[in-house]
């Protein structure tokens, strides 16, 4: 087993990079840090953004509250970081899960990798990057703790542990119930195909959803192609199905649930329905759920004898 150093508070943790990075032990650190964010009256207010800290003087700059939303896992497979040796990251128990299906994936080398498990029981909803006062919709529907519980990485999988919770209390949910998937299911199929009609014609195919996905890594996506087009890259309504159809089919059995598609997107689509179809699919055909066993292997490159079947025709 890999030897870990657990460690409690925030300030141990940055006294421990510290001394990584002077020692050149460590060449990036990917966390969280406060930004400026202006308002329409003139003034500002204090976000959070991803923070690459490369030098011990940004360590202090790191921070770990209720607005810490993002999935840092994403960056680990940009080109701009491929070439750092090692790297720290910050990752939540739903953020980690990411990691194993890469590594499956072959996608990073856990040995690259110094992973720092936070706990964590909700982050707050954001909108347009500004913070409100309720419960992150991936909180609501977050598979790895109901509710106000808190979540944990697994231990044996991570490097260095941060076991309080973050800064704040805990937000509340809103008022406004969001349709489920199993309200969905319980529509007619013409009921179905008016929502998604409905959703499916408002997206910009601005591809946010794309970009901040951490399992969307391929250099060039299927829907940039022009020779041959497969994709129409107008945003109307025949190539905005197309696009989400395939992108959910692309994540089928690999989407961790982390929620960040439906999160940034600008015009609220309800993305995590869509793969909460998906992964409910998988798990009922095949007993399998992604990034729950980094030792495992992808659904889709093993095959059991007593697979479904009732799908051939």
């Amino acid at each position: 087993m890999r030897a870990r150093i657990k460690v409690i508070r925030m300030n141990e943790i940055k006294a421990k990079l510290k001394a990584l990075l002077k020692n050149a032990e460590l060449d990036l650190v990917i966390g969280y840090g406060e930004r400026k964010i202006p308002t329409s009256d003139g003034s500002e207010i204090t976000g959070i953004c991803p923070l690459f800290v490369t030098r011990e003087s940004g360590i202090d700059g790191l921070v770990w509250n209720r607005h810490c939303v993002h999935n840092l896992v994403t960056y680990l497979t940009k080109k701009e970081y491929k070439d750092y040796k090692k790297i720290a990251i910050f990752v939540k128990p739903c953020d980690l899960k990411a990691i194993y299906v890469l590594c499956q994936e072959n996608q990073i080398d856990r040995q690259r990798l110094l992973i720092i498990g936070l706990a964590c029981n909700g982050m707050i909803r954001e909108k347009m990057g500004i913070s409100t006062k309720e419960l992150a919709g991936k909180c609501i529907t977050c598979r790895e703790s109901s509710e106000g519980a808190v979540a944990r990485c697994q231990k044996e999988h991570t490097d260095l542990m941060i076991e309080s919770t973050p800064e704040g209390s805990i937000p509340s949910s809103s008022e406004k119930k969001a349709l489920t998937l199993e309200d969905l299911e319980k529509m007619s199929g013409a009921d179905r195909w008016a929502f998604w009609q409905k959703q499916f014609q408002k997206c910009l195919r601005c591809y946010a959803c794309r970009a901040v996905c951490p399992l969307c890594y391929c250099e060039q996506c299927v829907c940039d192609m022009s020779q041959p087009q497969w994709i129409e890259k107008s945003p109307h309504l025949k190539g905005n199905f197309l696009f989400h159809l395939v992108r959910a089919f692309h994540l089928t059995g690999r989407c961790i649930g982390c929620g960040e598609c439906e999160r940034v997107c600008p015009m609220g689509l309800p993305l995590t329905l869509l793969n909460q179809k998906m992964i409910k699919e998988v798990k009922d055909l095949y007993d399998y759920e992604s990034g729950k066993d980094p030792e495992q292997a992808p659904v889709l490159s093993q095959f059991r004898v007593d697979d479904d079947e009732s799908f051939i025709k």
